[in-house]
């Protein structure tokens, strides 16, 4: 590892590996929807055989934090915030994919990808050209606990 690099990637463009993971994520949670309960409300979505969780997007990016660093949690998810925003300039969507996170942190997964033990998911996230651009959310005043 590269001192000072809290990070690691896993890419993915074959479409065919991303419906194949998507099918196999989606089963998964079905069958364990007791283990995943916040996902209970997603559960028709699960079952739909035409719902990929990916969106069918043509990319999907992991990043991986390595344990070695007590910071990679932190360190990842700005590298992903980056990423998203980055993405934007130039005309890009991105979308974290929560879904995901069992297979994409699976020891089969990090095996067949090549991803040292060390390392933990941080965050799987899809990329590609959006079908429609979306308006930007409404804001909402965030919670000040104080102000002195």
């Amino acid at each position: 590892m590269l001192k000072g690099i809290a990070w690691g990637f896993v890419i993915i463009t074959d479409k065919n590996e991303m419906k194949r993971l998507s099918d196999e994520t989606k089963k998964h949670l079905v069958e364990n929807l007791e283990k995943y309960p916040y996902f209970k409300q997603y559960e028709n979505m699960l079952k739909d055989i035409n719902f990929n969780i990916f969106y069918n997007a043509p990319c999907l990016l992991i990043i991986y934090g390595d344990t070695n660093s007590h910071w990679h949690v932190y360190d990842c998810t700005l590298a992903a915030g980056n990423i998203m925003l980055a993405a934007v300039e130039f005309g890009l969507g991105t979308c974290w994919i929560g879904f995901a996170g069992h297979i994409c942190d699976s020891g089969e997964f990090k095996s067949k990808y090549n991803i040292p033990g060390h390392y933990k998911l941080v965050c799987p996230m899809v990329v590609g050209y959006p079908k429609v651009q979306l308006p930007p959310p409404d804001r909402k005043p965030a919670p000040v606990f104080f102000h002195g």
